[in-house]
């Protein structure tokens, strides 16, 4: 077994790993093609915790020199020692850091699916794996989803759960499940582009609600109701995207009581609420009328998990399984084994745990490397929403942050629009996850800031 001898540093213990590995492979002490330990093999030997050892694999690869085999292990790349001891090429291009997305690191969950996939391999019974399952997904995977959503005294029952093929799709089945063609549905005025695409696929208006520092107003939201008589309402109230925003209970009981008075649809879309961990009620709890409510695994399992639960009312079940069949004809059943494995065997917790953690260091990071600009986070969420001053144009900061190697989101592309909906903010949001290294994201967060206080100071040229 490779054990790595760590330097006398301040450095953060995993990367005193990679750099362990990085001189060893430079000395031909590690060869390519040679097999590394596990991560808990390694974490065991040197008593660290299997998520240092993680992120150590993690940088590794980041730098180039290990690559993970499905199933097999992770081993030393082949050309590692050729591309570490070659000085770059000049003229090449530099390295763009892509901070547009607000998905979690990926790497964690690595080992974990390769565990998965041998003790599927393992089982009998296969072939219901790779046949059509029921479009609302077997009753094994749907009472799995059950078991993740509930929390407190909300425990949906697997009748009422249906799979998705990842929440993006839930959104497009839920609006699909609503009655009706042209007809409006609203949302936050500044919200999730995927929402504004499912609408315009199904030939649905969608409208945008004013919003403050706690989420969707409700006056604005009954004044836009009595006004349009809308299908629906999507609202994200935990952890918003992209304004981070969390509604505390009395805007949630206020806009449940808007909900409850006008008797307009409910869809709750909330991914980040594990995660957030607030113990707010949902508002599927807090309305009377008829809901639909979306959880998954993406942003608190892995990103290519692409399992999502749609909770819908007994009397609407025939309504989603039609539009799921229509969109996808059902869930894979070989990713929902795999998230029902996860969830039954405490995988998907340990996960969960592990990004709640991810996410509270990087947003810490945040706050260092922006420290003096204006911003808003949220526990658990992995992006954030810098609101720029003034001075400092948001088309110019994205064009000079590309020009710097960074990609950022502006706030235009959230934009849903609305008569009533004020000029789009000067802001952008930032990912948080889009790295697999924190030193990464660290450099390009203090390049941001470094340009967002030229570009209030002095204005810029763009180059």
């Amino acid at each position: 077994m490779w054990t790595p001898r760590l330097a006398a540093s301040d450095k953060p213990v995993f990367q005193l790993i990679a750099d362990a590995m990085e001189a060893d492979i430079a000395a031909e002490r590690l060869k390519p093609g040679d097999q590394l330990p596990t991560h808990r093999a390694l974490a065991q030997q040197l008593k660290l915790t299997v998520r240092t050892v993680t992120r150590a694999y993690s940088e590794a690869e980041r730098r180039g020199l290990t690559e993970g085999q499905i199933g097999r292990g992770t081993f030393v790349r082949t050309g590692a020692t050729a591309a570490r001891r070659e000085p770059a090429a000049s003229g090449t291009e530099p390295r763009v850091v892509d901070l547009s997305s607000s998905a979690p690191p990926a790497s964690i969950a690595a080992e974990s699916l390769a565990e998965a996939l041998r003790a599927l391999s393992r089982r009998g019974g296969l072939d219901r794996l790779v046949g059509y399952p029921p479009g609302i997904g077997q009753a094994r995977h749907r009472a799995a989803g059950a078991a993740w959503l509930a929390r407190g005294d909300w425990k949906p029952a697997p009748e009422q759960v249906a799979l998705c093929v990842g929440a993006q799709h839930g959104l497009l089945v839920a609006l699909g499940a609503l009655a009706g063609p042209r007809r409006v549905v609203l949302t936050e005025a500044l919200g999730y582009p995927g929402i504004r695409r499912a609408a315009e696929l199904l030939h649905l208006d969608v409208q945008g609600v004013p919003i403050d520092d706690q989420g969707m107003r409700p006056d604005a939201l009954e004044a836009l109701i009595r006004k349009m008589r809308p299908a629906a309402v999507v609202v994200t109230p935990t952890a918003h995207n992209p304004t981070c925003s969390t509604m505390p209970e009395p805007r949630r009981l206020a806009i449940a009581k808007v909900l409850n008075a006008t008797g307009v649809t409910l869809i709750e879309d909330d991914l980040l609420s594990p995660l957030a961990g607030d113990g707010l009620p949902l508002l599927v709890q807090l309305v009377e009328g008829r809901s639909f409510y979306i959880g998954g695994t993406s942003k608190c399992i892995a990103p290519g998990l692409r399992i999502a639960f749609l909770v819908a009312r007994a009397e609407d079940m025939p309504h989603v399984a039609a539009s799921i069949y229509a969109s996808a004809v059902s869930a894979p059943p070989l990713m929902a084994e795999i998230a029902t494995l996860w969830i039954e065997n405490g995988t998907a917790g340990r996960h969960l745990e592990w990004h709640r953690q991810e996410a509270r260091e990087r947003v810490g990071i945040a706050r260092q490397s922006l420290a003096g600009l204006a911003f808003r986070a949220q526990a658990g969420c992995y992006h954030i929403w810098l609101l720029l001053p003034e001075s400092c144009r948001v088309n110019e900061l994205v064009a000079q942050a590309a020009a710097h190697g960074v990609v950022v989101t502006p706030a235009a592309a959230f934009a849903i629009g609305g008569p009533d909906v004020p000029s789009t903010p000067n802001a952008v949001r930032i990912g948080l996850g889009a790295t697999q290294s924190q030193r990464d994201l660290a450099t390009a967060l203090k390049t941001l800031a470094g340009l967002t206080r030229a570009g209030a100071a002095e204005g810029w040229r763009i180059v």
